[in-house]
């Protein structure tokens, strides 16, 4: 950046700490404008103090006195010989001067980054690691409050969340567009996009989404959420205009099919960080469909966008994340990628209908390459392994009750890949279930995935845990109920099951099996379908009753994030809406009560509690953090 820029950054604030240590380290012509900023840390502040003396002190070293006394005629020729001796011992200091010059300047840029990484690694988690704080007891009470009151009519107004980081939130607001009611209100409710501090409950920035570009006004909004990246991507979908391409029927359906585009916003200030879509102030970049946005693993600066056209056409693009109008390169294909996660080792796997002749694309240059695997599959990556399911189709799910084959099953193939998709080993069953340690978010593994589970036998009620590596079974389990569904999460130590009556979807019983032994433990009851597993961690499992849970299911299963609204004033509902259970002895450890406006969340590690009620809408942290 420039030293303007980098001026600015120095006396905002706002800036992070991390901002500041590299500033301190690139831009010594900042030093002053970061020792009067109140944000400063002390070990920062001590370091630039330190260094501006060593600086003046060489800089003194250097200046060398050549002024001298006049000299009489008989000293002369004796002063010649003394000069020579003293001009060879000046070059020698000279020389020495410089050299220690020369080595000095690395010598303060390697000690100032390691200031600055024993700071960041004493107080902040790697980029793109996100800890979930362990919930041992909510608080009563917290230090602060977030308002997320606004102008406009409360009841037309949706809130969504979203990581950034560790202890960092998106916050998204905007006016409910599918409301006629609140599309045609004389005041909707303003579509703002902030970043909050859940530590000290601040907010770093807040933008207006319409007031940098126009027509995202009438645009719906929705947030890609890609922990550790480098800006906050915010996907726009046009949902009352024109499907892209005209009105002709494409392979996917509904809003799938309306006009779409991308916008990277700066994670230090919220600014628009395209300056090509800065300027697009009444049009929009990307007109396509845009279908997906995946995460490169190992990679904070790249993502994958999957658009597509009018008939069965896809364009698969990588980007920087900061600038989405120049593609790094671009491919076009007729195939769709795989259900699951689609990435394996660097490669992108296309090959969704039974008749294709599976590709890979290559995610560093974009060309095609042969892939040894089956058309039709489902892929994940089971810790450091692959997998290929088929049987299943491609479509992802919310839950894994259809994916465990159902009520009746059906024939399940599982193949454990290389990264050119040879089969390494071969498990046949009648269904599986797949769940993922829930307490660590790393830009390696984005998908996390853990556990795979084999069912088989009478009612697919036999449950085997597989060892990924060798494709052997460590434990199998008979489960206590005929039907039930293995959680989506779990922690290091248990498994989490919801259980049914026979041909039922309503879970009324919730038990834990052990991933030691498969042991299961006696069932709790619970209050519907609702009531779920939201997050575990090594000691305690936070049990969630949530109202909106069906839709939230109904919404995932379409690919869509749901928006937590209050058309509905529900505060004289009071539910236990949050339990924690110790994993050791699979008994309640607390319970906590909330309102029909309030909702429990989980964003940037933190646990927090969204109460929407009318007039008071705000959240806050319901634990102490990490």
């Amino acid at each position: 950046m420039s030293v303007v820029e980098a001026r600015a950054l120095a006396k905002d604030p706002k800036t992070s700490t991390g901002v500041l240590s590299r500033l301190a380290n690139g831009y010594p012509e900042v030093w002053d404008e970061l020792l009067a900023n109140p944000s400063i840390y002390p070990e920062l502040r001590k370091w630039i103090v330190q260094a501006k003396l060593e600086r003046v002190r060489v800089s003194n070293s250097l200046n060398v006195d050549t002024q001298s006394k006049p000299l009489n005629s008989s000293s002369i020729r004796q002063i010649q010989v003394v000069e020579k001796v003293r001009t060879r011992g000046r070059r020698k200091l000279g020389r020495l001067a410089r050299t220690f010059g020369v080595l000095l300047v690395p010598a303060l840029a390697i000690s100032a980054l390691w200031l600055g990484v024993d700071y960041l690694y004493r107080t902040q988690p790697p980029l793109g690691i996100v800890s979930m704080e362990t919930l041992n007891q909510p608080q009563s009470s917290s230090s602060w409050q977030y308002s997320l009151q606004t102008v406009g009519d409360p009841s037309c107004t949706l809130y969504e969340f979203a990581t950034l980081d560790q202890n960092q939130a998106v916050v998204l607001t905007q006016n409910d567009l599918d409301s006629k009611d609140c599309r045609e209100s004389e005041t909707p409710a303003p579509s703002t996009l902030a970043l909050v501090n859940l530590e000290t409950g601040l907010r770093i920035w807040q933008v207006d989404l319409a007031g940098e570009l126009d027509w995202t006004e009438k645009w719906q909004k929705q947030l890609v959420e890609i922990p550790g990246l480098k800006e906050v991507l915010v996907k726009f979908t046009d949902i009352n205009g024109s499907d892209a391409a005209g009105d002709k029927k494409s392979i996917d359906d509904s809003q799938n099919r309306k006009m779409k585009t991308l916008v990277p916003y700066n994670r230090l200030n919220g600014l628009i960080t395209d300056p090509v879509i800065a300027k697009s102030k009444y049009q929009p970049i990307i007109q396509a469909p845009v279908l997906e946005v995946l995460a490169l693993p190992g990679d904070l600066r790249s993502i994958l966008v999957m658009t597509n056209g009018s008939k069965k056409d896809f364009r698969y693009a990588k980007y920087r994340s900061k600038r989405l109008s120049s593609a790094k390169w671009s491919i076009e294909s007729d195939q769709k990628p795989m259900g699951g996660n689609p990435i394996v080792g660097r490669r992108l796997i296309l090959g969704r209908e039974k008749n294709d002749l599976p590709k890979s694309v290559l995610l560093h240059n974009g060309r095609l390459s042969d892939w040894s695997g089956k058309p039709a599959v489902k892929l994940y990556r089971i810790g450091n392994v692959y997998v290929q399911i088929s049987g299943d189709g491609t479509k992802e799910k919310a839950t894994n009750l259809v994916s465990q084959g159902g009520f009746e099953g059906h024939d399940i193939t599982i193949d454990r890949i290389d990264e050119f998709g040879n089969t390494i080993w071969t498990l046949e069953s009648s269904g599986y279930a797949i769940s993922h340690e829930d307490s660590v978010t790393t830009p390696r593994n984005r998908a996390h995935l853990s556990q795979l589970f084999m069912l088989d036998g009478k009612d697919n009620r036999d449950v085997s845990l597989v060892e990924v590596e060798s494709g052997t079974l460590s434990w199998t389990t008979k489960i206590s109920k005929p039907q039930f569904e293995i959680s989506r999460i779990n922690s290091v130590t248990n498994v989490s099951l919801y259980l049914n009556k026979k041909y039922s979807a309503e879970s009324k019983y919730f038990s834990m099996l052990n991933l030691v032994d498969g042991k299961e433990s006696e069932p709790i009851r619970i209050a519907g379908r609702s009531v779920r597993v939201d997050g575990e961690t090594a000691t305690i499992s936070v049990l969630v009753d949530e109202p909106s849970r069906k839709k939230i299911i109904k919404n995932a299963e379409a690919g869509k994030r749901v928006n937590l609204d209050n058309r509905e004033d529900k505060s004289d509902e009071v539910r236990v809406c949050a339990r924690g259970i110790a994993n050791e002895d699979f008994q309640t450890a607390w319970t906590f009560e909330c309102n029909g406006n309030q909702h429990l969340t989980r964003v940037g590690g933190r646990w927090i509690l969204v109460d929407l009620t009318k007039g008071q809408e705000k959240f806050w942290p319901l634990g102490v953090g990490r």
